[in-house]
C-alpha cells in the first residue's frame, strides 16, 4: 500500500475533522427538530406532520453538509494561500533579492519544500558574499602586484639607461648586468606568481587523486623537501609519523605547493637556526608543517603574500586548510588534511 505523505494526511485529518462536526450539527438540530415538530403538532400546525419532519431533517442535514465544507474551505484556503506566498517571494529571489525570507508554516510537503527553498537561497548568498570576496581579494592582489612590479621595472630602466651611457663612452661595468639581471629575476618571479594565483582561482574544478595513504600522498614531496634543506646546507630536524588514515590530494596543486614552499625556505629562512619538519595523523585528519627562523637579511626584501595565498586557495580547493604563525623571529605553516572515508579495491 502507498505510504500517504504529509499534505494527504493532514486534508485527510481536515476531512474527518469536518465530517464529526457535521455529524455533530446534524444531530443536534435533528433533535432540535424533532422536539419543535412535536410542538408544532400540539399546537396544531397548518402543515402535515410529513412535511414538518422532512423539513426538520433537510435543515440539519444542510447545516451539517456547511460545517463538513467549511472546514475544508477552510484548509484549502490556507494551502493555496501559503502557494501564493511562496510563489511571491521566489519571484523576489529571481528578480535579485537574496535577502526575501522564505515563509515556512506549518509541517508538511510545502513546508519541507519552503525550508529547501530557503536554503538554496542561503546558499545563493553565501556565493555571492564569498564571490564578492574573492573579486575584492583579487582586485588587492592585482594592485598591490601591479605596484611590486613597478619597483623592480623602474630600477631595470634606471639600470638600462646607465648602461646605455657606459655604452657610449666603451665601456659596460659588469655590476650594472648583475643588476638587470636580479631585477628580471624578480618580475620573473613577481609574473609566475600572478600566473599561479589567476590559475588557481579559475573557477576549474581541480583534478584530485584517488584516496591513498598518507606515506604514497606526501612523503615524496616531503622527502625532497629535506633533501633540499640538507643540500642547502641548512640544519634540519624532522619528527615525521604516517598514520593509518587516507587522504586526496592533487599532485598538480601538491607540486605547486612544495615549490612555493622551497622558495620561500630559500629566500626567508636563517642558514644558522634549525628548520623543522613535523607530521602526523590526530583528531581525523593528517597535518604537516615547516618552521623555520625568519632571515635577518632575507633574499628577498619584501614578501608579496601571493605565494601563501596561492597555497591557501588551492588548500581549500583540496578539501583542507592552511594555518601560518609568525612573530618576530619565527614563521611556522601547517597544512590540513581531512581523512577520507574512501578504502582501495
Amino acid at each position: 500500500m502507498k505510504r500517504r505523505n504529509l499534505l494527504e494526511k493532514r486534508m485527510l485529518k481536515v476531512l474527518v475533522l469536518g465530517i464529526i462536526f457535521g455529524l455533530l450539527v446534524f444531530f443536534f438540530l435533528f433533535l432540535l427538530g424533532q422536539q419543535r415538530v412535536q410542538i408544532l403538532l400540539v399546537e396544531g400546525s397548518v402543515f402535515s406532520e410529513g412535511l414538518l419532519r422532512f423539513v426538520y431533517v433537510l435543515i440539519p442535514a444542510l447545516s451539517g453538509i456547511l460545517v463538513c465544507a467549511g472546514f475544508i474551505s477552510f484548509e484549502m484556503n490556507r494551502i493555496v494561500t501559503y502557494i501564493h506566498t511562496l510563489q511571491k517571494e521566489v519571484s523576489n529571489i529571481s528578480s535579485g533579492d537574496l535577502n526575501q525570507y522564505i515563509t515556512r508554516e506549518g509541517r508538511d510537503e510545502l513546508t519541507a519544500l519552503a525550508e529547501d527553498l530557503d536554503l538554496m537561497r542561503r546558499t545563493l548568498l553565501e556565493n555571492q558574499e564569498k564571490e564578492k570576496e574573492r573579486k575584492a581579494a583579487t582586485d588587492k592582489i592585482v594592485m598591490g602586484m601591479s605596484h611590486d612590479l613597478r619597483t623592480p621595472l623602474t630600477g631595470l630602466m634606471t639600470y638600462v639607461d646607465v648602461m646605455e651611457r657606459q655604452l657610449k663612452e666603451g665601456k659596460i661595468q659588469e655590476e650594472y648586468l648583475l643588476r638587470c639581471q636580479d631585477k628580471l629575476l624578480q618580475i620573473r618571479n613577481l609574473s609566475d606568481e600572478m600566473f599561479e594565483y589567476f590559475l588557481v582561482t579559475a573557477n576549474e574544478k581541480v583534478q584530485m587523486e584517488d584516496a591513498e595513504s598518507e606515506q604514497s600522498a606526501v612523503g615524496d614531496y616531503l622527502s625532497e623537501l629535506c633533501s633540499f634543506l640538507k643540500a642547502g646546507g641548512y640544519k634540519l630536524q624532522t619528527e615525521i609519523s604516517f598514520g593509518t588514515g587516507r587522504i586526496r590530494v592533487s599532485e598538480d596543486y601538491m607540486g605547486r605547493i612544495f615549490n612555493n614552499l622551497i622558495s620561500n625556505l630559500d629566500s626567508y629562512a636563517d642558514l644558522l637556526n634549525p628548520v623543522m619538519v613535523s607530521a602526523k595523523e590526530e583528531k581525523g585528519q593528517f597535518h604537516f608543517s615547516i618552521r623555520n627562523t625568519k632571515a635577518k637579511d632575507p633574499k628577498k626584501k619584501k614578501s608579496t603574500g601571493i605565494g601563501v595565498t596561492n597555497m591557501e586557495l588551492m588548500m581549500e580547493q583540496m578539501g583542507g586548510k592552511l594555518e601560518v604563525a609568525s612573530d618576530d623571529s619565527d614563521y611556522e605553516i601547517t597544512f590540513f588534511f581531512p581523512l577520507s572515508d574512501e578504502h582501495s579495491v
